[in-house]
């Protein structure tokens, strides 16, 4: 394995002396390159400082390697070589041996090679620290491969918001590889591109877009901020829709995409240019479902067999349904903390929202997605 850097540690605290703590962002994992096996980790330390990573599998000790952290306390590790559907602990350690907890993540299967498996979605999640708290504690316990935020962790794209952020996700993040798409809350800033690394698609750092596969399962994220505001970002959005329609032309079992403002939805923000320019595309290369936030309802349409989904309960679900209803509307829940638990099987795709009341869950939607079916 070799090491790089990258992983995202969420707040906590270790005690050091009887009045003395240190805080951590993390951790987050995801996996960078599923073709080489090369998985990526990042975390936070108070202070630009070393700390040393340890990361094991039921034999014991894989690796340990000692990191230094940018001048902005942020550590990245990425790993290579590890073995496919496996299960692997980790955890990180101060200069004076004060570690973290344990941590776990399970690494893909075989390219091309297909097993079920169950991923999450949420989105907005950036208002309400109490619910998004009870959000993200409610997805950890789904035991998920992964999980996917569309758009909006944070409000405003400052280092108190991002410690937020993670403090109020930290159970989801520590045993759950985390993906995200940029929201129009971050702002395209530093900040999301020093946390994450992602598999590389292109734009800023090659994260701005990306794409990977779960087997024979594609997921394409996308940045859908870039049609707006300046003659640079419609430069850059058409190289993004060049780039989506060469990823999804490849052949799938089925292929999901995640971005923040939805093409379609009851509601004034739909969004007609992300209609007419990608949503042809979904059709022509049969995307099984497409995930989007930015509107703070559930929603689920289905438009010429693709299915579209809004899932913006992750923190303050406050936006309201208009009528009439959008064309292709199923289902719309307004009011609802929520996030989305899909299922992948053989026979098809299980979708269920699921209502956060506090510590406690109700499935208040699922439907069925059978292969190339509406």
């Amino acid at each position: 394995m070799k090491n790089a850097c990258l992983i995202l540690l969420t707040w906590w605290s270790v005690v050091l002396g009887a009045h003395e703590t240190v805080p951590w962002w993390g951790p987050v994992a995801s996996v960078a390159d599923v073709e080489k096996g090369v998985m990526s980790i990042g975390w936070r330390v108070p202070q630009a400082s070393k700390s040393r990573f340890e990361i094991w599998d039921d034999q014991g000790i894989k690796q340990s390697n000692v990191v230094e952290s940018n001048n902005r306390g942020i550590c990245r590790v990425m790993i290579e070589g590890l073995n496919a559907d496996s299960l692997y602990n980790y955890r990180v350690c101060s200069e004076e041996n004060i570690c973290s907890d344990v941590y776990s993540f399970r690494t893909p299967p075989t390219l091309g090679e297909f097993k079920p498996f169950t991923f999450l979605v949420y989105g907005d999640a950036q208002l309400n620290n109490d619910v998004h708290k009870n959000v993200a504690n409610a997805m950890a316990r789904e035991n998920a491969s992964f999980a996917v935020l569309v758009g909006d962790a944070v409000e405003t794209p400052t280092e108190a918001e991002w410690t937020r952020f993670f403090e109020c996700a930290r159970s989801l993040l520590s045993t759950t590889l985390f993906y995200s798409v940029l929201g129009n809350h971050e702002q395209n800033s530093n900040w999301y591109y020093d946390f994450y690394e992602f598999p590389k698609g292109g734009g800023k750092d090659g994260d701005q877009w990306w794409a990977f596969w779960w087997g024979d399962v594609l997921f394409v994220g996308l940045d859908s901020n870039l049609q707006y505001l300046s003659a640079a970002n419609f430069a850059l959005f058409d190289k993004e829709t060049l780039w989506l329609e060469t990823v999804l032309a490849k052949e799938a079992r089925y292929k999901f995409v995640f971005f923040h403002h939805p093409p379609f939805c009851s509601h004034p923000w739909a969004n007609i240019a992300l209609a007419a320019t990608w949503a042809p595309l979904f059709e022509q290369y049969h995307v099984t479902a497409v995930f989007s936030g930015h509107i703070h309802f559930y929603e689920h349409l289905v438009r010429n067999t693709v299915h579209y989904f809004v899932t913006g309960g992750g923190s303050d679900p406050t936006s309201r349904l208009h009528s009439p209803r959008a064309d292709g509307s199923v289902t719309g829940i307004e009011g609802i903390p929520h996030y989305l638990c899909v299922t992948v099987d053989f026979s098809g795709v299980t979708v269920r929202m699921v209502a956060v009341h506090g510590p406690k869950t109700t499935v208040m939607d699922t439907l069925y997605i059978f292969p190339n079916e509406p």
